[in-house]
């Protein structure tokens, strides 16, 4: 076998050469004016000042225009610099400018690119807010009152035995609520489900708040997870697992018993598959319903801790 070091090696050399090359390619784009930065990694030191928004309505401003370009070394920020041009850029415009920041972490490497939240604004996207919409919108929401009284009235039970653990009480609610409505899942303690959903949203969240060097050095993504440093690759490989794993169980047990031609609990899934073909669905609207229904969950879920200061 080759020498691992000789090949890493290669490997390292060969990453850094298509990053210079796309260095090159984009500075060819045309971009507005900025401050200067270094030679190689750019406005980081700017982009890292704090208060810099202030900086530079007050200064860049009078300097390079209402249009200013940040670099970094694999990031292009451009500060609008007038409410004007917000308006025009993001609102008249927005079906040309709506889109998401990249994380090369999550996004690519841990799979959440599937998810609605994380999805680029393309014409897959619009299916996904599209799919996620009918039943979301208001003449759907009324058909819920029996689901939240009943999920209501669990919760007031709960609260009233422990109510100092009052943010599992929270928590557990919409868990019981979203999985439900998603599948027609009836959580139960120490649910397998809900654990494996909870596995995958710590895994995403703590991707976005950690600092990753793939994240500014996109071509470490085909780093190896063996070599020096490959660490990131092993998380973001046991991310994707869990990813998958909350994508994939309640999906596939719907589905299951569609196939089985048992009795299904109503849900967003089941309905959905029984509207496109049930058993004989096609690959496309599967894989559109799943990824739309798991991301139904991780939005019922992942501002629950937002509830906390509002608690008595």
């Amino acid at each position: 076998m080759e020498n691992p070091e000789r090949l890493l090696t290669g490997c390292a050399g060969m990453l850094v050469v298509a990053w210079l090359l796309s260095r090159i390619y984009h500075r060819q784009l045309p971009l507005p004016r900025g401050p200067p930065g270094h030679w190689l990694w750019g406005n980081v030191i700017e982009i890292n000042v704090p208060h810099r928004a202030v900086k530079a309505a007050m200064k860049w401003r009078e300097l390079y225009g209402d249009l200013i370009c940040l670099r970094t070394v694999s990031n292009t920020t451009i500060i609008v610099n007038s409410e004007a041009l917000v308006t025009e850029l993001l609102e008249k415009r927005a079906s040309e400018t709506s889109d998401r920041p990249r994380n090369v972490f999550v996004r690519e490497l841990m799979g959440w690119n599937t998810s609605t939240v994380l999805h680029r604004h393309n014409n897959r996207h619009k299916q996904l807010r599209k799919t996620m919409a009918s039943v979301l919108q208001q003449s759907q929401a009324r058909t819920y009152s029996p689901l939240h009284s009943s999920n209501l009235l669990q919760f007031l039970r709960a609260l009233s035995k422990t109510p100092e653990n009052y943010m599992n009480h929270i928590d557990d609610s919409a868990s019981r609520f979203i999985m439900d409505l998603a599948y027609g899942h009836q959580i139960v303690e120490d649910d397998p489900l809900v654990k494996a959903v909870r596995a995958g949203q710590i895994y995403m969240e703590d991707g976005l708040a950690t600092h990753r060097w793939v994240n500014s050095l996109p071509f470490l993504r085909y780093y190896p997870a063996w070599g020096p440093g490959g660490e990131f690759q092993k998380v973001a490989q046991e991310g994707l697992r869990r990813r998958l794993e909350y994508a994939n169980v309640p999906f596939d047990t719907v589905m299951d018993r569609i196939r089985r031609n048992e009795i299904v609990q109503p849900s967003f899934t089941s309905r959905l598959l029984e509207q496109n073909g049930g058993a004989n669905a096609s690959e496309e609207d599967v894989d559109l319903i799943k990824w739309s229904a798991a991301s139904l969950f991780g939005g019922g879920t992942a501002t629950v801790s937002m509830l906390d200061p509002y608690m008595i």
